[in-house]
């Protein structure tokens, strides 16, 4: 679609995504003969370009847990407010699944804002 033929009047914004990659060094020196060595490449950091703005984007679905070690990975299961209890309870809307249900429902009477993103805190999900 032409931005002149955007609805309202609106015109789109040109967006880049610049990613930055941890590649191994058996992918940086082939030289481009047979087959590319089978390795994976490790996602850095992610910025969204619109216009003059630019955004750093987070992993905030966790995509890279699989770059995690045992014991780093057993922290992100952890509460992030007790770190002792599992993370078992969703705060909706945000849909963040941060705390225990314990620590959840502690929040709910205190400051009932989501300790991730600071939204209000309208319902809990036990998972």
């Amino acid at each position: 679609m032409e931005p002149e033929n955007l609805p309202c009047g609106k015109r789109a914004s040109a967006a880049t995504l610049y990613a930055f990659l941890d590649v191994p060094e058996a992918l940086l020196s082939w030289n481009g003969d047979g087959d590319a060595p089978e390795v994976g490449c490790k996602l850095l950091k992610q910025f969204l370009q619109i216009g003059r703005q630019v955004y750093e984007l987070n992993d905030v679905f966790d995509l890279a847990a699989d770059d995690v070690s045992g014991e780093e990975n057993e922290e992100n299961e952890m509460c992030v407010i007790c770190m002792f209890s599992p993370k078992d309870t969703t705060i909706l809307p945000c849909r963040h699944m941060c705390t225990c249900y314990e620590c959840a429902g502690q929040l709910r009477l205190g400051t009932n804002r989501c300790p991730i993103c600071r939204t209000e805190i309208q319902r809990l999900i036990k998972l």
